[in-house]
């Protein structure tokens, strides 16, 4: 979570990881909900969007390579540069969560939106809206891309999807009804899907990547 960390440090470790990887990196950041581990780390829970925005402004500058001063509530640095730079400009952000205000950064700031599909529970959990059907999601979906293009940004915005279908879980079952669902994901804009396996050990995990690749991927 952006608010838990510095975001000259955590810019820098994202650079590290971005020259190890050969610029494979995509960050993920999410704003934070549980107020314990706010309270753990000595965070003001209510100052977490401001700080969350100030790791926004900080990233881009820090992976420039090139001298920045930056003045914030939170944090400020003066002629700071920071090198070696990372291999891609800029390190993709995805960011996490169903908010406008959510929705609102990534149109402004970010490469991509993940929003949160488990159901009502877990936005109750994670301090965020129901996601809704698919037709919600595709006119999110097309709200968020309208507002990059009125911000004046050009690039494409990836959106990932985690499934969570009923059966999904024994891929081979009711494949047609899962492909459905995929096939109107990627109708409302959804870049990529995530479907997350079996937790019962490696043979299991195995097992259904195996069945899920040759009943949906060959």
């Amino acid at each position: 979570m952006a608010p838990y960390r510095n975001p000259f440090l955590l810019a820098k470790s994202a650079s590290t990881l971005d020259k190890l990887s050969g610029g494979r990196l995509t960050l993920g950041l999410g704003t934070g909900y549980q107020k314990s581990e706010f309270h753990a780390l000595g965070i003001d829970f209510d100052e977490r969007n401001e700080l969350f925005d100030e790791a926004l402004d900080v990233l881009p500058l820090h992976w420039s390579g090139e001298p920045f001063t930056y003045r914030g509530k939170h944090f400020s640095a003066l002629d700071v540069i920071a090198r070696p730079r990372p291999i891609q400009n800029p390190i993709p952000i995805w960011i996490g969560g169903n908010s406008k205000l959510t929705r609102r950064r990534v149109a402004e700031r970010a490469q991509g939106w993940m929003p949160m599909s488990g159901g009502a529970e877990l936005s109750a959990t994670a301090r965020t809206p129901t996601l809704g059907s698919v037709d919600q999601i595709g006119g999110h979906i097309t709200e968020l891309r309208n507002a990059a293009l009125a911000a004046g940004r050009a690039e494409p915005i990836d959106v990932v999807y985690s499934y969570h279908g009923d059966g999904i879980h024994t891929p081979t079952v009711e494949s047609d009804r899962h492909r459905e669902v995929f096939s109107d994901l990627e109708k409302s804009g959804v870049t990529a899907v995530v479907v997350s396996g079996p937790i019962d050990g490696l043979a299991a995990t195995v097992e259904f990547l195996e069945a899920f690749g040759s009943t949906y991927l060959s």
